[in-house]
C-alpha cells in the first residue's frame, strides 16, 4: 500500500477503532510519524513521540497522554518499551515491526494490569520476509 494511502486508511482505522480510551501508532519512521501528525486526512488531536524530540519534551508529552490531553500518540519504538500508561484500548503499527519481540511489547501496551484491547497490524508485500 502506497505510503500516503496507509495514512489515509490510518486516519480511518482511528475513526472506527478508537475508543474513549488512548491510542499510539506506532510507526518506523521519525518521517511517518511528523507525516501523520501534520496529515489533512483527520481531524485527531495527536502528538508524536521519536528520537529527534527532546528528552524533556518527550516527558511532557507522555505526562499530557496520560493526563487525557490528548488521545493518539504517533512514535516510533522509543514508546514501545518502558511505559505505564493505563486506558491504553488500541495499538496500530503502520507495518510490521521486523522483531517479534517488538511486536510483543507493543502491542502489550493495551494489556495492563488484566485490562484488554485491539492491536491492528497494517501489511503489505513490501513486509515480507
Amino acid at each position: 500500500m502506497p505510503h500516503y494511502k496507509r495514512l489515509s486508511a490510518l486516519a480511518d482505522v482511528l475513526t472506527c477503532y478508537a475508543g474513549s480510551g488512548k491510542t499510539i501508532v506506532f510507526t518506523s519512521t521519525k518521517s511517518d510519524a511528523n507525516q501523520f501528525l501534520t496529515s489533512r486526512d483527520h481531524d485527531l488531536v495527536v502528538e508524536v513521540m521519536h528520537g529527534d524530540i527532546s528528552q524533556k519534551q518527550r516527558e511532557v508529552t507522555m505526562q499530557r497522554f496520560k493526563d487525557n490531553k490528548f488521545k493518539v500518540l504517533v512514535a516510533t519504538d522509543v514508546a514501545a518499551r518502558g511505559l505505564d500508561v493505563k486506558d491504553i484500548e488500541l495499538v496500530v503499527n503502520l507495518e510490521p515491526p521486523k522483531e517479534v519481540e517488538t511486536y510483543i511489547h507493543r502491542s502489550g501496551r493495551t494489556a495492563r494490569a488484566g485490562a484488554k484491547g485491539t492491536c491492528i497490524t497494517f501489511y503489505d508485500q513490501k513486509n515480507a520476509y
